[in-house]
């Protein structure tokens, strides 16, 4: 089975790190991105199959990058799973196209059979 590409993006870097290793265990080729332009200029040089999106980020919020990476022909292929901390209706506000939505705090085993259901994958 190919390795897949997992974008985690928080402006919180011990969030973004505990979730890259937790991808990292599970086998996943991983890369961080700390704020909603950075994850832009991260998808640009290494594809991703699933980007994990935090809302709230300096720069650029979550929904700005997901509205561009949906914007894009050759990403708006890509799989977003939003993570917020905000309510999933206020979310919806400003992005709706998303492909799943978990509300922090939420368990590893709830973001990782997400990402898994995402690329089918069994839990």
């Amino acid at each position: 089975m190919a390795v897949n590409n997992i974008l985690v993006v928080d402006d919180e870097i011990g969030n973004a790190d505990a979730l890259a290793m937790l991808f990292e265990d599970e086998g996943f080729r991983v890369s961080c991105a700390y704020n909603g332009q950075e994850a832009l200029d991260r998808v640009a040089e290494q594809y991703p199959d699933v980007v994990v999106m935090d809302f709230m980020m300096p720069v650029m919020n979550g929904c700005q990058a997901a509205k561009a990476l949906r914007a894009d022909e050759q990403t708006r292929g890509i799989r977003i799973l939003m993570h917020s901390s905000m309510s999933e209706q206020n979310v919806r506000g400003y992005f709706s196209d998303y492909d799943a939505f978990l509300r922090k705090p939420c368990s590893f085993d709830d973001i990782l059979a997400v990402v898994k259901q995402l690329l089918g994958r069994k839990k």
